[in-house]
């Protein structure tokens, strides 16, 4: 049977669904849960035309990352990651951050 969450269910959601990402700054390591999502996405060329490629992203608490801004290196299952953007979700309590490989 599934199990379906709502907003306040947050902790039990990264809990069941994320994996462990790994970030360091002024030399404090934290660890937190964050959904890994990986989708298409529409990008462009200068020529106007649109092509599509892989975007992936990471969706975690807000607040949870202390100072985590663009150009931050966050890590998952071994893998470095640069963040590009970070977008607050819905009501602001999840910040999706979207990733390039370092």
């Amino acid at each position: 049977m599934a199990t379906f969450y709502g907003d306040r269910e947050l902790d039990a959601q990264l809990a069941e669904f994320g994996r462990v990402i790994e970030y360091e700054t002024a030399g404090q390591q934290y660890e937190v849960r964050g959904i890994v999502d990986e989708a298409d996405e529409a990008q462009f060329s200068t020529d106007g035309s649109t092509i599509a490629g892989r975007q992936r992203s990471v969706l975690i608490r807000t607040g949870a990352l202390p100072s985590i801004g663009e150009g931050s290196t966050i890590r998952f299952d071994g893998v470095a990651y640069r963040v590009t953007v970070l977008r607050r979700e819905d009501d602001g309590a999840l910040t999706r951050l979207y990733c390039a490989r370092s």
